[in-house]
């Protein structure tokens, strides 16, 4: 309640050429009465049982590509949650409780009238979420949903996004097995040559996993390769490869490297479009993301869980 599934729905239905369809108001109109209504003369499980029909014939029925918000509840059902993973595209739209309570006072819901229970439904039901969601976008970006669209391309089955949100910019990142490697996925929307920065050791192992490269720097393994120097020998690299502001700094391996091409890619023709490709859980979880180099905003980033 209060992330905006609504808004959501509408916006990826403007992106895909459709209409939206809300569950909460296809149960109504089956009922003939307002959810409130429901709830107070049926109760809640005879609302849930409606729900979950409705919600199963929606997702499996519908021809042609359909966007259906469904209920805040919905997903609490196993058949719901089983339909869901029948070539069903998720998406889940994150808000944080005090916002998503802020957002529903006054408006009547029936699970709306006491901030406890509130509370309450939504730490039972954010596992959930997580657990069948492909896609998952900030509340603040529930009416970006064309942009998050247009970042999925041929994403490998079971591969998740993450939409990430900031003041300064928004880009994806992905997660998931065989990124690397299950037909050599890469971010549809980003357009330009692509030029590898990556160590000796990471080189030989997935180097090869990227076709159509414009140019590769390897640097040595280590944190004696974080250092001005090496950074002079990325930029000269780049240069003498015929890079412009056009092109992509790709940045595969640990946190060195991640640092390394980050700062290169800020600093190289005043900033420069870059990817983060982590091959260890401590570039995943520092040098991958964030304002670290504070200028050179990522293009997107990419995680390969299986490293």
């Amino acid at each position: 309640m209060g992330s905006g599934k609504t808004t959501a729905a509408r916006s990826a239905a403007t992106a895909l050429g459709t209409e939206p369809v809300d569950v909460d108001r296809e149960v109504e109109l089956r009922l003939s009465k307002p959810i409130a209504q429901i709830f107070a003369e049926d109760g809640e499980p005879a609302f849930r049982a409606t729900e979950e029909e409705v919600t199963i014939e929606l997702l499996r029925e519908r021809p042609g590509p359909a966007v259906v918000s469904l209920g805040g509840g919905a997903v609490c059902s196993g058949r719901v949650r089983q339909a869901l993973g029948q070539r069903q595209l998720v998406v889940w739209v994150d808000v944080d409780p005090d916002t998503a309570w802020a957002r529903v006072q006054g408006s009547g819901r029936p699970l709306a009238s006491d901030h406890a229970t509130f509370a309450r439904l939504y730490a039972e039901r954010e596992p959930i979420y997580a657990s069948v969601a492909d896609v998952t976008v900030p509340a603040e970006r529930s009416e970006q949903m064309a942009a998050v669209l247009s970042a999925l391309g041929d994403l490998p089955a079971g591969d998740r996004v993450l939409w990430a949100a900031s003041a300064s910019g928004d880009y994806p990142a992905y997660m998931g097995r065989g990124l690397l490697t299950a037909g050599r996925f890469w971010p549809p929307q980003l357009e330009g040559r692509r030029f590898l920065v990556t160590d000796g050791t990471v080189g030989r192992l997935y180097g090869d996993a990227f076709s159509g490269l414009a140019a590769r720097v390897a640097v040595m393994p280590g944190e004696q390769s974080k250092t001005v120097a090496h950074a002079e020998i990325v930029w000269t690299e780049l240069a003498r490869a015929g890079m412009t502001r056009d092109d992509i700094v790709v940045a595969l391996g640990g946190g060195v490297v991640g640092d390394l091409a980050g700062f290169c890619a800020a600093t190289y023709q005043r900033g420069v479009r870059y990817v983060q490709i982590p091959t260890t859980l401590v570039a995943q979880v520092d040098s991958a993301y964030g304002g670290k180099r504070r200028s050179s905003l990522p293009a997107t980033q990419r995680s390969s869980k299986r490293l």
